[in-house]
C-alpha cells in the first residue's frame, strides 16, 4: 500500500485537483450569503454558517486554512453559533471549486483499505452547491488516488 503521505501519492492528488479546477473552474460559492439579501456579497462581513446557515462575521467567526493542497474557508469550526459542537478528530471534507468545507467525515477505515486520519482534510472534486444536485455525488480524490495507486476497485 502507498500511504497518503508518500510524495507520489501527493502528487497525484496535486493533478486531480488541478484537473477539476481546469475542467470545471472555481465556483466563488465562499463569498455567498445564501440566507439573507445582500446587494454586494463581497462588500458585506457576513457569511453563512456552514452548520446552522445564520449569518456569522466571516472576519470574527471564519478562518482561512491551509490543507496540503488548497486554501479553503472554514465558516463552521469557529463560529459563536455551532463551533464548539465540532469536534476536533473529525475529519473535514473540503470541495475544491468552491473551498469550502461539505462535511464532516468521522475517523474510519473502510473495507477498501483508506483511513480517514483523525484532523486530516480531504478533498471533493465538487460538493451539493457546486454541482447544484441534492445529496453528495462527488468523489473524495484520496480515495480515488489510493484505489488507483493501490490496484482497488471501486465497488
Amino acid at each position: 500500500m502507498i500511504p497518503q503521505q508518500h510524495p507520489r501519492f501527493k502528487k497525484h492528488v496535486s493533478y486531480l485537483i488541478d484537473k477539476v479546477i481546469k475542467t470545471e473552474g472555481y465556483n466563488f460559492y465562499e463569498m455567498r450569503t445564501e440566507v439573507y439579501d445582500v446587494d454586494d456579497p463581497y462588500g458585506t462581513d457576513e457569511i453563512s454558517c456552514a452548520g446552522c446557515d445564520q449569518p456569522v462575521s466571516l472576519s470574527k467567526e471564519c478562518k482561512w486554512l491551509e490543507s496540503d493542497y488548497i486554501t479553503y474557508l472554514d465558516t463552521l469550526t469557529f463560529t459563536n453559533c455551532c463551533g464548539n459542537t465540532v469536534a476536533s478528530e473529525l475529519c473535514p471534507m473540503v470541495c475544491v471549486r468552491c473551498k469550502r468545507i461539505a462535511l464532516l467525515l468521522t475517523p474510519h477505515k473502510n473495507k477498501r483499505g483508506f483511513s480517514y486520519d483523525p484532523g486530516v482534510t480531504y478533498h471533493l472534486d465538487c460538493c451539493s452547491e457546486c454541482d447544484n444536485a441534492p445529496g453528495m455525488t462527488s468523489l473524495i480524490l484520496e480515495q480515488v488516488v489510493h484505489d488507483n495507486l493501490n490496484g482497488v476497485s471501486p465497488d
